[in-house]
């Protein structure tokens, strides 16, 4: 079973035990995740961060205020951060940046808090030509693709990746044959449908196209020579694989026609659905993935400048009424 079948198992059976899953009122921390809750209105936004990269530059951001009776809870060995965003209530968790990790902590933050709304963000890599480390993407959708069917040798069946086309010096047969891409089926509210490619909220999408934020060029001394840009509308595509290929780079690129990988989007956006919360996802461009290394020394931009604009789409989002469900 593939990491996204995994995933899916674990949902299918967190879903047929919802009820049972929410915080019991015999967990130590029952009383005080209600007085919480409570006092921020019941309703939460809750910034899922990709790694300890995107965690410091979220709390060392300025923006974000810890409460200080309870800066953060642990549950389920995850450090839940609660504070406020220009006076909105905000949780903060880290996923790892697997896609286990990551859909195991978004559960968890959405079976203990009144959540009204996730902005996953984090850095990416990018197999778009046109991006640039620091530049900041929001996709319109992601899919998972490391979702394989591996294709035994001889098979008749054409996959679509085929490995023999990469052999040197020229293509041909290769023990490894070919590979497909599979779908993977998502479990709504009312609904379970089977889908490659999984939509972010287009609500969400609207405001953060209206979301406008100066970012950064410059790391302590040095500068990059260009002002990094933010893109809207692209393709994202989840794998737990780091890119550092080009073949692949170009292959990924070509067949999905995605600009940013990362490994996490597509399973904290597979939660969310499940359990009917919007989501956007907001990368910073932090390496080129198996492209050039030029600006390499200014990876950690990109983690800053998409948390800078979480924090701009964070302020610019209405008050807590927003609960309109994903349209998928």
């Amino acid at each position: 079973m593939g990491v996204a079948g995994r995933i899916l198992a674990v949902l299918g059976l967190l879903l047929m035990a919802q009820q049972s899953l929410q915080l019991s009122t015999r967990h130590p921390l029952y009383s005080t995740i209600q007085r919480i809750s409570e006092n921020a209105g019941n309703s939460f936004i809750a910034v899922i961060g990709k790694s300890s990269t995107t965690e410091r530059a979220f709390l060392r951001s300025g923006d974000f205020e810890t409460l200080p009776s309870n800066p953060y809870v642990l549950l389920a060995g995850r450090k839940i951060y609660i504070g406020t965003v220009s006076g909105a209530g905000v949780l903060y968790v880290t996923d790892d940046g697997t896609t286990i990790n990551a859909a195991i902590a978004t559960q968890v933050v959405l079976d203990a808090f009144p959540v009204r709304l996730i902005i996953n963000v984090g850095s990416a890599g990018t197999v778009d030509n046109s991006l640039s480390i620091a530049d900041v993407v929001v996709p319109t959708q992601v899919a998972f693709t490391a979702n394989f069917n591996w294709l035994k040798y001889g098979s008749k069946k054409k996959g679509q990746l085929k490995i023999g086309d990469y052999n040197i010096p020229e293509k041909g047969k290769n023990y490894l044959e070919s590979l497909n891409f599979d779908p993977v089926k998502v479990y709504a509210p009312n609904s379970t449908k089977t889908a490659f490619w999984l939509p972010f909220d287009p609500e969400l999408l609207a405001l953060a196209s209206e979301t406008k934020v100066d970012l950064t060029k410059c790391l302590d001394e040095s500068c990059l020579s260009y002002q990094p840009k933010l893109v809207y509308g692209t393709r994202d595509s989840t794998a737990d694989i780091f890119y550092d290929n080009e073949a692949y780079r170009k292959y990924v690129n070509k067949k999905f026609k995605v600009s940013s990988v990362d490994r996490d989007a597509a399973a904290v956006l597979l939660v969310a659905l499940s359990n009917g919360v919007p989501t956007v996802s907001i990368r910073g461009i932090s390496h080129t993935a198996g492209g050039s290394e030029a600006n390499a020394e200014f990876s950690y931009l990109g983690t800053e400048n998409a948390v800078k604009f979480a924090i701009g789409l964070i302020e610019k989002l209405p008050s807590s009424s927003y609960l309109a469900m994903p349209n998928f």
